[in-house]
């Protein structure tokens, strides 16, 4: 009798664990097609980001080149300030600034619409000219090398050799710049505390001196090229996931 009794507790048992089995495998596949579904979803929407791109690339082609295409598209929308491109790359991006608040471009697109990819963004404490020592424009690093994501080929050296030249058109001139550094830091700054994002007046010599030598020695790699006081620089920066909050910063000097 006690054995017919453990008989069917146990039968009980493993009919109850397959049961739980399988819920939980159920429960697995909702989870893998919903996480399929917000990829696909997320997917839609980084290509209308980009189609809208595209529409905004088409327009301005007709407009000319440089500063003026800038200007033409400004009376479209009054919080573009610039237009950067980097040769070689996917980067060739309208570049925004809204006074009071310097993230609201980083996740709408250039018509003011809801967009979580958003658009390359001028740093609040720049100027809409643009006229300090060092200009940070910030971007997120898309999955799919879309927007600042392109920043990350920077880590191939043989790349950066390849692709050292950016472009940034203002509302009033062409610039050019080369890079000189290539870094992997965090929001909050370097171990010694010093941040690449706290400096945007060089003016000063030492300051400067101590600007560039933090980025040399933080540099990924050994880049001849080089900045003297008086220039000016360039700094794009977006996520990096190999440190915690982590950011890369690619440091370019203007040379026209």
């Amino acid at each position: 009798m006690l054995l017919g009794v453990s008989l069917v507790s146990e039968m009980r048992k493993e009919k109850d664990s397959a049961a739980s089995m399988a819920r939980i495998q159920q429960r697995s596949a909702r989870e893998a097609m919903a996480a399929e579904e917000a990829m696909a979803a997320e997917e839609d929407e980084e290509a209308a980001s980009m189609e809208a791109l595209r529409s905004i690339r088409v327009s301005i082609g007709e407009r000319g080149s440089g500063s003026r295409r800038v200007e033409a598209l400004a009376q479209r929308n009054g919080d573009l300030v610039g237009w950067l491109t980097i040769p070689g790359t996917v980067v060739d991006y309208p570049v925004m600034y809204r006074a009071g608040d310097s993230d609201y471009y980083l996740s709408h697109d250039f018509y003011r619409k809801t967009d979580r990819n958003g658009l390359p963004v001028l740093d609040g404490r720049n100027s809409a000219g643009m006229e300090e020592s060092n200009t940070i424009i910030h971007g997120h690093n898309l999955k799919s090398g879309n927007l600042f994501g392109a920043l990350m080929q920077y880590l191939d050296e043989s790349f950066l050799y390849e692709n050292q030249e950016i472009l940034l058109d203002t509302l009033t001139e062409s610039r050019q710049y080369e890079i000189i550094a290539v870094c992997i830091t965090t929001a909050e700054g370097e171990s010694d505390g010093y941040s690449f994002y706290d400096h945007l007046d060089l003016s000063d010599e030492a300051e400067f001196e101590s600007f560039l030598g933090h980025a040399k020695a933080a540099s990924v790699h050994r880049i001849a090229a080089t900045a003297i006081p008086g220039d000016e620089l360039l700094t794009l920066s977006t996520c990096e996931y190999t440190k915690e909050d982590g950011r890369l910063v690619v440091i370019a000097r203007r040379t026209r």
